[in-house]
Order: structure tokens, then C-alpha cells, then sequence
């Protein structure tokens, strides 16, 4: 199944071909090389078009990480030192108190597959 295209990346096609096909009926050399090179530019723009929109997708994926624990010695958030996916749909995060060097993972099951 196809997915719809997005409407920049859709519109730079179309001005691409209309580039073409304007090179293909251009009467000199000049012409025709210019109106290739505008060929050549929409369809940059469509890839770029196309290619963040995967990458909005592949973000808006991602788990976000658990709640930062609070350290049990010294009673302070603790930072997130490393996360690790898993092909098992799991998530490992390795947590550190910065004050006293205390260490904490959580690891996380995924519920639903993120949708791309």
C-alpha cells in the first residue's frame, strides 16, 4: 500500500517534470541545461521535503524516558547516563546521582509499536 505523498515534496515533483519537460523542448544548449538544473533542484527539494518528513515520524516515535528517579541516599533527581533499545521491545535507562554517584536502571517494555 502506498502512503499519501506529502504536498511540498508532491508539488516539487511536478515542477521537476515541468522542468523536464521544458529542457526536452528547449531550443538551444543554454536553455536546455538551465532548465535541467531547475530539474535537478525541485527534485532535491523533494527529497529533502520527503526526508524530514520521515524523520518527523521516526522523533515523534520514540519513547520518551521514565520519570527521572530520585536518589535514595541523598534525596535529589538522578540524570540519565545511557539509554539502550532493545530488539525485544525493551528500553534500558541507566540513571546516576551526580552528588553521590549512586546508580539506577529501569528498563521498560514497550506497550504499542510506534507508528511510522
Amino acid at each position: 500500500m502506498l502512503k499519501p505523498a506529502n504536498q511540498n515534496a508532491k508539488y516539487c515533483y511536478e515542477r521537476s517534470l515541468a522542468a523536464g519537460e521544458k529542457a526536452a523542448n528547449a531550443r538551444n544548449a543554454a536553455d536546455r541545461e538551465f532548465w535541467l538544473d531547475r530539474e535537478r533542484q525541485w527534485l532535491k527539494f523533494a527529497t529533502y521535503y520527503e526526508h524530514s518528513e520521515r524523520l518527523i515520524a521516526f522523533i515523534g516515535g520514540m519513547r520518551s524516558p521514565p520519570k527521572q528517579p530520585i536518589c535514595s541516599d541523598c534525596d535529589v533527581p538522578m540524570h540519565i547516563r545511557r539509554m539502550q533499545c532493545r530488539s525485544n521491545k525493551t528500553a534500558e535507562y541507566d540513571y546516576e546521582c551526580i552528588h553521590c554517584d549512586t546508580k539506577q536502571t529501569i528498563v521498560e517494555m514497550e506497550t504499542e509499536p510506534p507508528s511510522y
